[in-house]
């Protein structure tokens, strides 16, 4: 098979555990981040085509012969190409033998002279099954087993195969639980991301976390991540959600705070768990709920809702919203709570000082024929 030429950096070198060499050429004006830098490898782009080709029956077996370019100062133009070859096998019982027998061969059909195999080191490759290949004491190829993180690149919950940009939007179109929110992500040109230190991404906000980043029963350390595409609502959950989750901390009610940057320069430390102060007037909530308390009473009161307040003179009360409350926004819930534990059946039953007999205007008697068959005509139904 055939593999784009052009990849990106992380592709190259992040992805495959390797360290940036400087060896790649780069491209000067990229229209896209995934086409940076000319290859240097065959692996990651059969590794790519291995991903889209998950739905194929196992075993996979893949190979490429192409060009790779480093570069080079002898050359005329600064840079080399040089032909490679690349194979890839996945199956459930892979295995290092297997590709050391595909190395074997293949270097038997190339008539190589004096092949050795000597230990490798190579990041991309799992410890102690790799090897190198010399012919005639000259490096000429390495074969292992490829690293757990670098499958991993990225593998959603509840997958088991690497997931690319351009398949994620088709894979989740019929899932049942979160193809009502692709809409969120899918007109979008870039996808947002979060990995960790090594670039491994851990999710795929708003719709779905990888692999790497799921909970199990050892798990010590625990990111919480909320987006919305509203800031205010993103808040509110995360506090929530701290809350609650902070009691099983090994020190309880104990978070810690993570510096946010958004484009603009505008940083924000999340979370914020400062309370907030509502301050209510006496006589109102007294004359709307029908009582007669003082400042002092009201105030304890509202500490059976959880709410922490004070008497700030006559006709003030001031109370403390803390995160865990965030229906209160207003006095009017304010002056519900205190409704509530003063207690409903407490309250005073007396009937409306102003007494009065409704009935339908005439005027409409004209008006709601014509509303009501325009409104018909239209395709809306009335309610009941």
């Amino acid at each position: 098979m055939l593999t784009l030429g052009l990849t990106s950096v992380n592709e190259c070198y992040q992805y495959m555990r390797r360290p940036e060499d400087g060896a790649a050429v780069t491209i000067a004006n990229p229209q896209t981040k995934e086409f940076q830098i000319c290859r240097v490898s065959l692996l990651p782009g059969l590794l790519k085509a291995m991903a889209n080709a998950r739905a194929t029956p196992l075993p996979i077996k893949l190979f490429e012969v192409s060009d790779v370019v480093h570069k080079d100062a002898t050359a005329d133009v600064g840079v080399r190409n040089t032909r490679h070859c690349a194979a890839l096998h996945c199956s459930t019982v892979s295995s290092f033998e297997a590709v050391h027998g595909l190395a074997d061969h293949l270097m038997q059909m190339l008539g190589a002279k004096d092949v050795t195999i000597q230990p490798s080191a190579d990041p991309a490759f799992f410890p102690g099954r790799q090897a190198n290949v010399l012919s005639a004491g000259k490096l000429v190829g390495t074969f292992g087993v490829v690293h757990p993180e670098v499958l991993k690149r990225f593998v959603p919950l509840n997958k088991t195969a690497p997931v690319t940009g351009m398949e994620f939007v088709p894979l989740y179109q019929k899932d049942l639980h979160l193809s009502r929110y692709l809409h969120l992500i899918e007109p979008l040109s870039h996808y947002p991301l979060i990995r960790d230190a090594q670039g491994v991404v851990m999710s795929l906000p708003p719709i779905i976390n990888s692999r790497h980043s799921q909970i199990t029963l050892n798990t010590t350390n625990v990111l919480l991540e909320v987006t919305a595409v509203d800031e205010g609502k993103a808040h509110i959950m995360l506090n929530q959600v701290l809350a609650g989750f902070s009691l099983y901390c090994k020190h309880q009610f104990t978070v810690e705070p993570v510096l946010v940057q958004y484009e603009g320069g505008r940083e924000v430390l999340c979370p914020d768990l400062s309370p907030r102060t509502v301050e209510c007037s006496v006589s109102r909530i007294n004359r709307s709920i029908g009582i007669d308390q003082p400042a002092p009473e009201m105030a304890k009161a509202l500490t059976r809702m959880l709410l922490k307040a004070e008497g700030v003179g006559e006709d003030t009360i001031k109370v403390e919203v803390p995160v865990t409350r965030s229906d209160i926004l207003h006095p009017c819930d304010v002056m519900e709570d205190v409704a509530i534990a003063y207690g409903y059946d407490n309250i005073h039953k007396q009937a409306p000082t102003t007494l009065c007999t409704a009935k339908q205007d005439p005027a409409c008697d004209e008006c709601e024929p014509k509303c009501g068959g325009g409104q018909g005509l239209c395709g809306v139904c009335r309610a009941a």
